[in-house]
């Protein structure tokens, strides 16, 4: 009689392999399997077996240990060795990291001997060893090592309360356990008190706190044996508190009791049925508690299919079999508890064990993948999607920030699974799964006439309709017969992160197609989804490099979205007008879009100026000036024109890297103009010129920090998917932050050290408080526009509260050319000077011929040499250096200006037109 329910029950496994035995002739099951060899037909011609059972090394096997196993056959010149096959519970098993099967061949006969190594409970079962009908088998019994359990793992409990730590066998059924073999520790000290050992596999320790020092760790142990030494393997952590402190209140969650806990400390107890593991739950420092943390609660199917995945296969015949059997077994038990959530340990481990599957069916071409196998397959990944199992996912994202990288490996898994289903798939019968709750899946092979997906929608939050994925195929490009996977996600969205937070993400099309470069294709990928009227659509797509929505070569065309490469896509939709909603973002981009308009028209304005006057205002400082305003106008069309072109990729790179290597030369230029300043008011003046080091700070150092980034990026994630300039996801941007904060910050010092100068002279010393007031606020007002000093509100405004800051941000940068143009050339008592003369010299060449006699020179320098009044007494100052004849001006001719460093005063010219 066999048992068929309780603990003696025959295993599944080993019912297959009685029913594959009577197919080949077994009568009974006391029918000795020796009895009916095959004397002649397919692989087992000539072989026959020598024993009636396989021999076992020990005899009796122990948990953790090793064994061998031996089958022997009479071999004639028809007998192989090499079709020798070895079961374990009906899967085949070949040489791997915990299975070694040898052969040999001696006097007629073949000996095949089989080693396991850290035998497990899952290996308990029935054992064959044959070829075909010629077989024999044994079955496999192994004793157990006690499995223990201590309860709870970590509490904390006030000075003076009573508490107990339970140690407890949990397989004691299949285990000699010896009664009072309980040892218990606290540290590597031997408690002896206060234990009641009620049975042989259940012991019990009771701890009265009064005696222990509070806000303490005490650490005790147990174990089992009659050899146990402190501590002992198996331990719990009790915390004592102050009585009054804060602590998380006692709850109950269905099995679970949250004893009271002090704050800031973590309750670790055992997951309840029919879960393996322990669950945590902190307490925070304001005395609430957080969400469970499921993530080592397991249930023992999952657990035992990782570990038989987890062994070193490469026979193609056991991994099929054990590929079969995970899959089977994890969508059976996904599938018989679908209305219960998976824990977050499950979420992971499922993924871990899809990713091996696809790794193992991977690994060879003559490994086939049944039909069978992957409806199972895609069965579980539907239940991982399910919305039972939402908020499963979002517990993981908050407490250990992967559910980007889970649910990313997850969409990789299903294209190279996918890849392998392929290979087998022809032209006419498409593999298709579309009767599930969450996913729709098709795998087919097409020739040159395109790929057509279709898919009925009926998620909830949308009207009935249909998904479409349309591709053309390019014959230049794809050959002919080409394997494709093309996917609906109903509910994958929920568990994506969505930056976009004002946006809603619609179901996920998928289109891969295996062994081509699908990067940059000559035919757009079409894809339609539905669409709520009065909804704003945005096409992107999933980009697993930095786990977000990504815009980058993709559009929305009429009433699709067309992409120019193949992956994950979706559609990000919003209110029509939403923009509205937030209308300081609009408004920030009109600001930006009118200054840097204006300001580019002014920088050109300026230059033009200084251009037509160069011969009178050509100095050092103004030099600078020309290449600040020249950097800026390049940078302001460059931002005009070419933000916003992230559809071609390589464009995009390209503005990038200009837009970031023009604004770190307009910074560097800034920081050279801080210089010269710091130099003129501290010491006194060099007739040697600085400017080719300036102009090699300005130019060259922002190539040199362009050229690392994009090397070390190799122009990939350089710029953001949203505007062509840097990405804040790598970091990369913090390679112009860097640089322009520092230059910010010493231009800052030089301003400081501007105006100390300034109020320490002596002719400011002697005026009003408000006309000191009025200097230094003009003063400020010139250097801010050379010196980038309001690139701090830049800064300050990332944060999207300070919403002021990013107002004057936008304001003073983008209107900083405008600046520039207003106290540099409108406003700037040089410019106005070089101008009169160079009116009144355009006046002077109309007279009549007369004679020039230079009779002295007078030299006026900036800060010390030329001033003009300002109406309130004060000396207007620049950093020019004119060199003003003093002409004799004679009527009979005029004499050609021999340098363009001199030419008439506008004083000395109204001089000699009044003596006229």
């Amino acid at each position: 009689m066999v048992a068929t329910q309780g603990k003696d029950a025959t295993s599944y496994a080993t019912v297959e392999m009685w029913v594959a035995e009577f197919k080949h002739g077994r009568q009974s099951l006391e029918d000795d399997p020796c009895a009916r060899r095959s004397n002649g037909e397919n692989r087992s011609q000539g072989c026959s077996l020598t024993s009636s059972n396989i021999t076992q090394t020990p005899q009796t096997l122990k948990e953790a240990g090793n064994a061998s196993f031996r089958c022997k056959f009479h071999a004639s010149s028809g007998c192989n060795d090499k079709d020798i096959e070895w079961k374990l519970k009906g899967v085949t098993r070949g040489n791997s990291s915990r299975f070694t099967i040898s052969h040999s061949k001696s006097n007629g006969k073949i000996v095949s001997d089989l080693t396991m190594q850290g035998l497990q409970e899952i290996d308990r079962g029935n054992l064959s060893c044959g070829i075909d009908s010629v077989l024999v088998w044994r079955e496999i019994n192994i004793e157990e090592l006690p499995v223990i359990n201590i309860y709870p793992k970590s509490i904390s409990v006030a000075k003076g309360q009573n508490t107990s730590i339970t140690c407890n066998i949990t397989n004691h059924h299949s285990t000699n356990i010896i009664e009072g073999t309980f040892v218990w520790c606290v540290g590597d000290r031997n408690v002896t008190e206060n234990i009641d050992n009620s049975s042989a596999s259940h012991s019990v320790l009771n701890i009265n706190t009064s005696g222990l020092t509070d806000e303490v760790f005490y650490t005790y142990s147990c174990d089992v044996g009659m050899t146990v030494s402190c501590p002992a393997v198996y331990f719990s952590q009790i915390y004592v508190y102050k009585a009054g402190a804060e602590t998380c209140k006692s709850i109950e969650m269905g099995t679970i009791a949250w004893t009271e806990t002090s704050a800031n400390h973590t309750v670790v107890m055992d997951c309840p049925d029919p879960y393996q593991g322990d669950i945590k739950r902190h307490c925070k420092s304001d005395g609430n508690w957080e969400d469970p943390d499921w993530s080592e609660c397991i249930r023992q199917q999952f657990d035992d299919t990782w570990n038989e995945l987890d062994d070193d296969m490469s026979d193609p015949v056991q991994i099929e079999e054990t590929v079969n059997k995970a899959v089977t077994t994890i969508n059976n038990v996904t599938s018989e508890n679908s209305a219960e959530p998976l824990s977050s340990g499950e979420l992971n481990l499922t993924s871990a064990i899809l990713s091996r599957i696809t790794e193992l069916v991977s690994s060879s071409d003559a490994i086939d993948v049944n039909n069978e196998t992957t409806k199972n397959f895609f069965g579980i990944l539907d239940q991982m999607l399910s919305t039972n199992n939402s908020e499963t996912w979002r517990q993981m994202e908050t407490a250990e920030d992967q559910t980007q990288t889970k649910v990313s490996e997850l969409l990789k898994t299903v294209e190279n699974f996918g890849a392998v289903v392929a290979r087998k798939v022809n032209n006419t019968h498409p593999i298709r799964l579309d009767t599930m709750d969450n996913i729709v899946i098709e795998i087919g092979r097409v020739n040159n006439d395109g790929i057509h997906f279709t898919a009925d929608d009926s998620s909830d939050d949308h009207e009935t309709g249909t998904l479409n994925i349309t591709l053309s195929l390019d014959n230049t490009i794809f050959p002919g017969n080409q394997s494709f996977i093309a996917a609906v996600y109903r509910t994958i969205a929920d568990t994506l992160p969505n930056t976009r937070t004002d946006r809603n993400v619609s179901e996920v099309l998928s289109l891969s197609l295996p062994g081509v470069n699908t990067v940059n294709l000559s035919h757009p990928v079409t894809l339609t989804f539905n669409k709520h009227e009065n909804q704003t659509p945005e096409c992107v797509f999933w980009n697993f490099e930095n786990s977000s929505w990504s815009e980058r070569g993709c559009n929305w065309t009429g009433d699709s979205c067309t992409c120019y490469h193949l992956t994950n896509f979706a559609v990000l939709t919003s209110p029509v007008g939403s923009t509205s909603s937030d209308p300081d973002t609009y408004v920030l981009r009109i600001v930006s879009f009118i200054g840097c308009i204006l300001s580019s028209i002014s920088t050109l304005i300026t230059m033009a100026v200084y251009f037509k006057l160069w011969r009178y205002v050509k100095n050092d400082r103004n030099r600078l000036l020309m290449n600040l305003c020249a950097s800026l106008t390049v940078s302001y069309l460059l931002f005009l024109g070419g933000i916003n072109s992230t559809d071609n990729d390589a464009l995009c790179t390209t503005i990038t890297a200009l837009l970031h290597y023009f604004f770190l030369v307009t910074f560097c230029l800034m920081l050279a103009e801080g210089i010269e300043i710091l130099i003129s008011v501290t010491r006194v003046s060099s007739l040697k010129s600085k400017l080719k080091w300036y102009l090699l700070l300005g130019w060259g150092v922002p190539m040199a920090v362009v050229a690392v980034t994009v090397g070390v990026t190799h122009a990939e994630e350089y710029h953001s998917d949203l505007y062509c300039w840097l990405t804040f996801t790598n970091g990369v941007v913090y390679s112009f932050i860097g640089p322009a904060v520092c230059i910010v910050l010493v231009n800052i010092v030089v301003l400081g050290i501007t105006l100390k100068t300034l109020y320490s002279s002596q002719l400011i010393q002697t005026k009003t408080e408000k006309k000191k007031i009025m200097a230094g606020i003009r003063s400020v007002s010139i250097l801010l526009p050379v010196l980038g000093i309001t690139w701090l509100f830049g800064i300050v405004s990332m944060s999207d509260d300070l919403i002021v800051f990013q107002y004057l941000f936008a304001l003073a940068n983008s209107l900083q050319g405008f600046f520039i143009f207003l106290f540099y050339c409108v406003f700037n008592a040089s410019i106005r000077q070089a101008l009169a003369n160079k009116l009144k010299h355009v006046e002077t060449s109309r007279m009549p011929s007369f004679e020039t006699g230079i009779d002295k020179e007078v030299v006026m320098k900036s800060w010390n040499n030329i001033q003009d009044n300002d109406g309130d007494g004060f000396p207007i100052t620049t950093s020019s250096e004119f060199k003003l004849p003093r002409p004799n001006l004679k009527f009979e001719e005029i004499q050609p200006f021999s340098s363009p460093k001199r030419f008439p005063s506008f004083s000395t010219m109204r001089n000699n037109e009044s003596s006229m």
